[in-house]
C-alpha cells in the first residue's frame, strides 16, 4: 500500500462524533413532569434509567417484558394490568405458536395468507450435493431441527424434489440459527413485485410521537403457513434425514412481500395513524399515555384475530427510544444505532475483497448521518470494480485512497481531477443551455424523442452526478 501521498480528504471523520452522540444519548435522564404515587414493585424484575423489566406471567418468570420507566405510576400500573390480561397474545413456548390460519377474514372477505413458491414448470428440480458439517455444527443442527419439529415448523420430507443444504449462523446470544441455501429454488421463481414501504418515510413519521411500543413477532416468518403442495420443495439435509418446512422459512424469495401483504391487509386502518410496519418490524406510536393504552388494546385485538404471537423478551411498551429499521428512535429525534457505529469503529484495515464489501455495507447503513458519505466513499467502489486479486487489495496512486486508524476511524481518500477547468466550463455551459431549452420547450420534449449530437461528455454528467460534482448542480 502506498503511503507517500501528500494530501488526503477524510470520508469518515464524522463517525467519532456520531459515536459520542450515541453514548450521550444513552446517558440522558428523563425528568418527571408530575408527581407520582409510591411505586408498586410487584412483578418488577429490574430497573434502569429508562426501562423496567417486569414479569407478566408468573408461570414463566424468565420471560420478561420491558416497559418505560418514565411513565407516571398510575399509567404504569394500568399498562402492567393490560399486559397481564393479554398474555394469550404472547408465545411463552414453541407450542404456543400454532401459526396464522391459511385463510383469514378481513372486513368480511376471505384472504389467503399462505406462501406459495410458484416455481417455473420448465425448470428441472435441483438436488444439491450434501455438504459435511463439523461436529459442533452437526450437533447444533440436530438440536435446532428437533426444536423446530416439536414446534410444528418442520416435518420429515417424504417426496423430495428440490433438496438444499443447511447453513448455521451464530446469533447474538451465542446460540445457533439454522438457515437453508435456497439459491437454486429462488432462481426458479418469478419475483413478487408487491411494493415494500419507504424506510425513510417510516422512520421520519415517528418523530412527533414521544411514546413508542415495539411488538416483536415470535419467530417472524415462521408464523405464516407454507402451501401444502410446496412444502416438499423446501427440503434440506439435516442429520441423518431430510426435513422440509411447514411454515415460511427465512431466505426464500418473495417471503418479505408475502409478510408485508399480510401486515398491510390486517393493519390497514392503523398504518400511518397509530402504527408503522416494515415487514416484521412494527412500532406503535402515541402522543399520550391514554392514547397509548387504547392503541395497544386495538393492536392486540388485531394480533389475536389472526393468531399472531409475540415474543415477550423482545417486546417493549411505553418507551421513549428504541431501535427501528437500523435507526435509534428517541424523543430528541433520529440517531445512529450505537451497535452499527461500534461495528465501524472496530473495523480493521481492509485487505481482501470481502473486507471492502463489508466496509461499504457498514458505511451504507450510516449514510443518513454522514456528510457526502457516498461521494467520499466512491474510490472504494472503484477498488472493487478494478479488483483482480480477491485476497489481496492494494490502494495506490491510481485509486488515490488510503485507510488509516487514528483516534477512531478515518477513511481517507483523494481523487485526481480527470478533466481540465476549460473542459468543465464548456460542458457546464452546454448542460445549462439544454436545461433552459427543455424548460422553455417542455411540450416538444414531452411529445417527441429529442436526440442531441455532441462530442461533450454530457450523458455522464447527467446520469452520474457523483462523477460530475459541481457541473451536475
Amino acid at each position: 500500500m502506498s503511503h507517500g501521498l501528500s494530501a488526503w480528504l477524510p470520508i469518515m471523520s464524522d463517525v467519532s462524533a456520531i459515536a459520542s452522540r450515541s453514548i450521550q444519548e444513552r446517558g440522558i435522564g428523563v425528568k418527571k413532569t408530575r408527581e407520582t404515587s409510591p411505586a408498586n414493585t410487584e412483578g418488577v424484575l429490574s430497573c434502569t434509567d429508562a426501562e423496567e423489566k417486569i414479569i407478566i406471567n408468573s408461570r414463566y418468570p424468565k420471560q420478561i417484558v420491558t416497559i418505560g420507566k418514565q411513565l407516571p405510576e398510575y399509567f404504569k400500573e394500568m399498562l402492567r394490568n393490560l399486559l397481564r390480561t393479554n398474555t394469550d397474545v404472547f408465545a411463552w413456548t414453541h407450542a404456543d405458536m400454532t401459526g396464522i390460519p391459511k385463510t383469514i377474514t378481513v372486513n368480511g372477505k376471505p384472504f389467503n395468507t399462505e406462501h406459495k413458491l410458484n416455481a417455473y414448470s420448465h425448470i428441472k428440480p435441483i438436488k444439491q450435493k450434501r455438504r459435511s458439517l463439523g461436529p459442533n455444527l452437526s450437533t447444533a443442527t440436530r438440536k435446532e431441527v428437533e426444536e423446530l419439529t416439536r414446534a410444528g415448523i418442520l416435518r420429515k420430507a417424504v417426496h423430495q424434489t428440490w433438496v438444499a443444504n443447511p447453513v448455521m449462523v451464530k446469533k447474538s446470544d451465542r446460540g445457533w440459527r439454522i438457515c437453508v441455501d435456497f439459491t437454486d429454488i429462488n432462481k426458479a421463481r418469478p419475483k413478487d413485485c408487491y411494493p415494500l414501504p419507504e424506510i425513510d418515510w417510516k422512520v421520519e413519521s415517528l418523530s412527533r410521537f414521544h411514546l413508542k411500543c415495539f411488538p416483536d413477532a415470535y419467530k417472524g416468518y415462521h408464523q405464516i403457513q407454507m402451501a401444502e403442495e410446496d412444502e416438499d420443495k423446501t427440503t434440506f439435509f439435516a442429520g441423518e434425514g431430510v426435513y422440509c418446512y411447514r411454515k415460511m422459512p427465512f431466505g426464500l424469495k418473495n417471503a418479505g412481500a408475502t409478510y408485508q401483504r399480510l401486515v398491510d391487509k390486517v393493519f390497514n386502518d392503523q398504518i400511518g395513524k397509530t402504527l408503522e410496519a416494515y415487514i416484521n418490524d412494527m412500532v406503535i406510536k402515541s402522543t399520550s399515555e391514554e392514547v397509548m393504552l387504547t392503541d395497544i388494546k386495538e393492536t392486540f385485538q388485531r394480533f389475536r384475530s389472526i393468531n399472531m404471537k409475540l415474543n415477550p423478551k423482545k417486546c417493549s411498551f411505553g418507551v421513549e427510544k428504541g431501535p427501528f429499521l437500523g435507526h435509534l428512535i428517541t424523543k430528541q429525534g433520529i440517531r445512529a444505532n450505537p451497535s452499527k457505529v461500534k461495528a465501524i469503529a472496530n473495523t480493521e484495515q481492509p485487505n481482501t475483497l470481502k473486507d471492502i464489501q463489508s466496509l461499504n455495507g457498514k458505511l451504507t447503513t450510516l449514510s443518513r448521518f454522514l456528510s457526502k458519505g457516498v461521494e467520499r466513499s466512491l474510490p472504494f467502489f472503484k477498488v472493487l470494480k478494478s479488483c483482480t486479486d480477491k485476497k489481496n487489495i492494494h490502494f495506490d496512486r491510481k485509486h488515490k485512497c488510503i485507510f488509516i486508524r487514528e483516534n477512531g476511524i478515518h477513511l481517507l481518500c483523494k481523487q485526481s481531477p480527470t478533466r481540465s477547468r476549460a473542459q468543465l466550463l464548456r460542458t457546464g455551459k452546454l448542460i445549462l443551455a439544454l436545461v433552459h431549452a427543455s424548460r422553455r420547450l417542455q411540450g416538444y420534449f414531452q411529445a417527441h424523442t429529442v436526440a442531441i449530437l455532441t462530442n461533450s461528455p454530457i450523458k455522464q454528467a447527467l446520469t452520474k452526478p457523483e462523477k460530475s460534482g459541481r457541473v451536475a448542480k
